[in-house]
Parts: C-alpha cells; sequence; structure tokens
C-alpha cells in the first residue's frame, strides 16, 4: 500500500483520497500528456499535474483530479500553472490556519491556509487567486472508486 504520507499525498483511488480526509475532488478529461505532464480539463479551468509512476492516461481519458486542501496554496498567484481565481465565500480564522471556502465559476473549493497573514483577502466576497503545486494535483482513475 506505501508509506502513510505517500497514501495521504497521492492516493490511488478516489474513495482513498475521499476517505483519508476533506479532499477537492473534481471530474476531469486528460487533454495533453507529455513525459513529465498532464494537462487536464476540469470545471475549474486548466490544470497540470505531475505525472508519476503507475499513472499514465491518454489524452481523452476522463479522470478524477484530487488536491487536497490541506496542501501549501500560494495565494496571489500570477500567471504560475494552476493558477485559480475565485470569490471567497467564507473564511474560518484558527490562528496558526485559516480555512477558506472559495468559488470558482459552480465549483466550491476548500483551502487551508497556514500561517496567514492579517493582510490581503480575509473576508467573504473578497476576490482571491491560489496556485497550486502540479506536484499536488492527483489523478484518479473514474471506474475505481
Amino acid at each position: 500500500m506505501g508509506a502513510p504520507a505517500d497514501v495521504y499525498r497521492r492516493p490511488r483511488s478516489r474513495a482513498v483520497a475521499a476517505f483519508l480526509g476533506e479532499t477537492n475532488l473534481l471530474s476531469g478529461r486528460v487533454a495533453e500528456a507529455s513525459s513529465s505532464t498532464l494537462r487536464l480539463e476540469t470545471p475549474v479551468g486548466a490544470l497540470v499535474a505531475a505525472r508519476v509512476e503507475g499513472v499514465a492516461p491518454a489524452p481523452g481519458t476522463e479522470v478524477w483530479v484530487s488536491d487536497s486542501p490541506r496542501v501549501p496554496a500560494r495565494r496571489g498567484a500570477g500567471r504560475r500553472p494552476n493558477t485559480l481565481r475565485g470569490r471567497q465565500e467564507q473564511v474560518v480564522y484558527l490562528g496558526e490556519l485559516a480555512e477558506r471556502r472559495l468559488r470558482v465559476g459552480d465549483t466550491l473549493l476548500s483551502v487551508f491556509e497556514l500561517n496567514p497573514r492579517a493582510d490581503g483577502a480575509q473576508a467573504a466576497g473578497d476576490d482571491v487567486v491560489v496556485a497550486v503545486e502540479p506536484a499536488d494535483v492527483v489523478v484518479l482513475p473514474v471506474g475505481d472508486t
């Protein structure tokens, strides 16, 4: 099965991703595949995932895309891959952690920010820009629930 950190960061099925905790689980389609990345079409826009051993969906393949809200997301990311622009619907400030609910198009995403600063988008209704590293975008097979 793998080391606990590997299972948490790189689950192999939708069921495991959902079981291990909160996840942003999106339907997607592989638009392009290279030797190092997969470009995915999702309801929140195009995402890039780093390819990992044993996961090789061909272009056109329907997939699940999992992104744990607990992995670092950079605010104000600009032109980085996987930059998402949305509107903040809710913020729960927990001291060393802020739990944010962001609406990107019609999709509601969770983002946990470690050591949130007092400046920037703190209120519901604020526009927010975040980016997720390609290594933190997990591609899962559709038929494997």
